[in-house]
């Protein structure tokens, strides 16, 4: 298993690993290309014998904030950004040992750009929130602000979102 930047052809794995860790939720296929076009140094995945099984993808930005999942990636990342956002995670089921490889390859990340912390947005009441919340705090992360109705979709609101911080 190692991790690695995605390839253009392989964006539409990103659905597929979606559908397993977000219950069913299947990611429009534009998000994880318009990602990619934006930012792909920012994009990486776990990889076994040819198996994509997990990824996750990062940006930029000046300051820390909660964006929707569901956005724009020239909009908001900033190339010399002091933050790194996470914007994109999941795993599939039976995978979830690779967490840690992929945390630490965001934390390296960070590092070598001079970034000042990790930004994290989850909530707490799905499965993934959960999974979410127990890797981030494991991790160092702490939890910074309530964010009272996020945005996760254009026009579409949830409750129960936090900003998780972790210095670099």
């Amino acid at each position: 298993m190692y991790i690695r930047k995605i390839r253009e052809t392989e964006l539409h794995k990103i659905s597929e690993i979606d559908r397993d860790f977000y219950e069913g939720y299947e990611t429009p296929s534009e998000v994880p290309q318009n990602w990619f076009h934006n930012f792909p140094e920012g994009f990486f995945v776990a990889e076994e014998a040819g198996n994509i099984f997990a990824y996750i993808f990062v940006e930029m930005f000046e300051k820390i904030k909660a964006v929707p999942f569901i956005h724009d990636a020239k909009t908001t990342h900033t190339e010399n950004g002091k933050y790194i956002y996470v914007s994109g995670f999941g795993i599939k089921n039976g995978f979830e040992k690779v967490e840690n490889f992929l945390l630490e390859e965001i934390i390296k990340f960070g590092s070598s750009k001079n970034c000042k912390a990790i930004v994290w947005v989850t909530g707490e009441k799905m499965k993934h929130d959960i999974y979410e919340k127990h890797l981030i705090e494991r991790y160092g992360f702490i939890k910074k602000e309530n964010i009272e109705k996020w945005e996760s979709h254009p026009n579409h609101f949830v409750s129960d979102h936090n900003i998780w911080i972790k210095e670099l």
